[in-house]
């Protein structure tokens, strides 16, 4: 399927040249960015899309693995996991969930009494992986850029997308005309990681990359495959991206990442 699998009007940021500060404590040789984006607040008239707070967090458990859940990737010896993870959209989604007094979202709230961020955060501790939470799409930027040269072996991504553009958080608008099938959103500018960046920093995105180990960036979201071209073609890394949108419906139901994977048939092209 063409298109925003959304139909976001959201404006695309322009390319600025902000300063790239260091915000993580990387490993010397090998550093794998995993960025998860983060859920609206639930919308009943939305079937489709964050019916349940987790669908990306559970989604990348599959890659990394955690308690009964086999990992699907392999992490390489000495390979560091970093999890730039968007808070404020766990934050929100955590109060409206724990104040709403519908049943399902209630309950579902008060297994986490701390909040959903600090759940996540509790379990990327556990298996001793690296936290690092974002306020904007400048601090994935700011991440990577403070990685050692030829140590970033791969970049996954979970949450929603479009054509693109990543959309670090992403709410049904209803409150806006749209056109018969289509469905409207609200990201605001700091919230979208457009791939224009991937041109404006690619004089040191290079020399980030360690290509020679042949891992696979993998973008879990509605049709990444222009992201995920972009992005091989800057750093030298093997990507994938999706043709096609991916809903996350599927991922509470036992399917693990086959259930995914197959979830809105996405149409995966490699580069």
């Amino acid at each position: 399927m063409s298109g925003n699998c959304f139909g976001s009007n959201a404006s695309t940021p322009e390319v600025d040249n902000t300063p790239v500060g260091a915000v993580i404590k990387p490993c010397p040789t090998r550093n794998f960015v995993l960025v998860l984006g983060g859920p609206g607040k639930w919308n009943p008239k939305d079937k489709d899309h964050d019916a349940y707070w987790g669908n990306y967090f559970v989604a990348s458990q599959y890659v990394l693995g955690a308690k009964g859940i086999k990992a699907t990737t392999r992490l390489l010896s000495g390979e560091c996991v970093h999890w730039l993870v968007y808070e404020q959209a766990y934050a929100n989604r955590w109060e409206t969930d724990y104040k709403s007094r519908i049943e399902h979202l209630e309950a579902q709230a008060k297994k986490y009494p701390h909040g959903y961020a600090t759940f996540i955060k509790e379990y990327v501790t556990s298996v001793k992986q690296k936290y690092v939470a974002i306020d904007s799409y400048h601090d994935i930027w700011e991440a990577i850029h403070a990685l050692p040269d030829e140590s970033l072996t791969r970049l996954f991504y979970f949450g929603h997308g479009g054509p693109k553009a990543f959309f670090l958080r992403w709410a049904r608008d209803d409150s806006r005309p749209a056109s018969p099938g289509q469905v409207l959103g609200d990201p605001t500018e700091d919230e979208i990681v457009d791939y224009s960046k991937i041109d404006a920093y690619r004089s040191w995105l290079a020399k980030k990359a360690k290509s020679s180990d042949s891992q696979v960036s993998k973008l879990y979201a509605c049709t990444t495959a222009d992201w995920a071209s972009k992005w091989h073609d800057a750093t030298g890394l093997k990507a994938q991206g999706s043709i096609n949108k991916i809903t996350f419906k599927n991922i509470r139901t036992g399917g693990g990442l086959s259930g995914l994977e197959s979830d809105g048939s996405p149409d995966w092209r490699s580069y």
